[in-house]
Formats: C-alpha cells, structure tokens, sequence
C-alpha cells in the first residue's frame, strides 16, 4: 500500500527552446573555436552591478547564475569609537558555519531540483557570499530566487527555520572533528606551512582559538 510513483517533479524543464538571441549558425551546434565574449554590463547603481554573457559557442537551453552578496559583519565587527569595521575571527567562522548549516538544512528540499537537472552552491568567500545556480534555463530563475528568499527569511517567524538545534548541532560537530583533528593526521611539512602562515598572517587566531568559538557557538550567538 505504501508503494506509489513519486509526486510530480514541476522543476523538470517542458520548453528546452535556444535563447532566441542566439545567431542562426550558432543554434547548428557548437562552436569550440569561437572566441568567448566578455560579459557586458547592462545594469548598476548604488546596490551593485548585473553582467550578462550570452553562451554562443556551446548553445545548449541551460544557464547558470552567480550572486555576490557582500557585507562587512560577515568578518568583521563595528566599532563604534573609531567607527570603523576591524577584522573579527569569531564573525568569519560562525558566518561560515551558518552557510554549512543553510546547504544541510536545504539538501532535501531541494532534492528534487537536482533531479531535474539544477544545482546550487551557497558559500562564504573572502569576497562575500556567492550563489551559484545552474541547469536547464526554463526554472533557474525560479529556483535561484527560492534560494536567497528561503535564506533572508526571519528565522523567529518562518514555518521552516534552518537555524535551529537539528542543523546547527551536526554542523558544529563536523567543524570541531575537524579542527581537533588538525594535527593529528598532517605530515610535518603541513605544520611548518601552518605555522608559517599563523605567524604571517595578521587576522587569523590559530586552530586551539577557532575550537574555543566552535564550543561556545549556541542558537543565541
């Protein structure tokens, strides 16, 4: 009784028609030799900027998409007597846990998507968070604006939070394993590079400081 066909995927693309921009001796198939064309430019002010490259050399129905998303506090912290931003260890690993945290609690709802042929990443760079959707061209758009809006959602008021107990906790498990683990399977021309890099680099704190936040990381914090 409990043997039944899946529910209708409706992210399976029905219209795989070439983007009708495309030249008549590029829709023929494609083109490796064909140069590839810088994007252009087609809108900015203050918010940002949107590029856009036109695929005339393999002309498949499949598009991709990539967000920049930049914010300060996702390294740093504001102080208010020098007002500035200064660089914050604690901000950078809990913003990168947060997004580990958004991909595992999104992994199934979005299963069926990846069926169908379209895939996201979400992850923390050092220029910001960068989206990245691809697939057929018929739903990425969709799919694309269904990621960052389950994203920006208020977590106190959402039916479906992805900040809570159930996805934070393997998170934070997974991420100290990791950094306990540090020393214990390197070879020692790891420790002289990790050493080399601790004593050059400005901001970062050391694996013993990023285990002491992962440990007080919590739902409040």
């Amino acid at each position: 009784e409990d043997l039944h066909l899946p529910s209708e995927n409706r992210f399976i693309p029905r219209d795989l028609s070439l983007c009708s921009e495309l030249p008549d001796d590029a829709k023929e198939g494609p083109r490796i030799s064909k140069e590839m064309d810088p994007p252009n430019l087609i809108f900015e002010n203050i918010f940002g900027r949107l590029w856009h490259r036109l695929d005339d050399r393999y002309c498949l129905p499949k598009a991709s998409v990539s967000i920049l998303l930049r914010n300060p506090r996702l390294d740093s912290q504001y102080d208010e007597t020098s007002q500035t931003w200064t660089y914050d260890a604690s901000s950078s690993i809990y913003s990168s846990m947060m997004m580990s945290v958004f991909s595992d609690a999104l992994a199934q709802e979005t299963y069926e998507t990846e069926l169908a042929g379209l895939t996201w990443h979400f992850n923390k760079t050092s220029a910001g968070l960068i989206l990245k959707c691809s697939g057929y061209s018929e739903h990425l758009t969709e799919f694309a604006l269904k990621i960052l809006s389950r994203f920006f959602q208020d977590q106190t008021i959402v039916n479906k939070p992805f900040l809570t107990e159930r996805y934070v906790a393997p998170t934070k498990d997974k991420y100290l394993r990791n950094f306990k683990s540090y020393f214990e399977s390197r070879r020692a021309d790891t420790y002289a590079a990790y050493y080399t890099d601790f004593l050059l680099a400005s901001r970062n704190k050391g694996v013993d400081y990023d285990v002491e936040v992962i440990e007080g990381l919590s739902l409040d914090n």
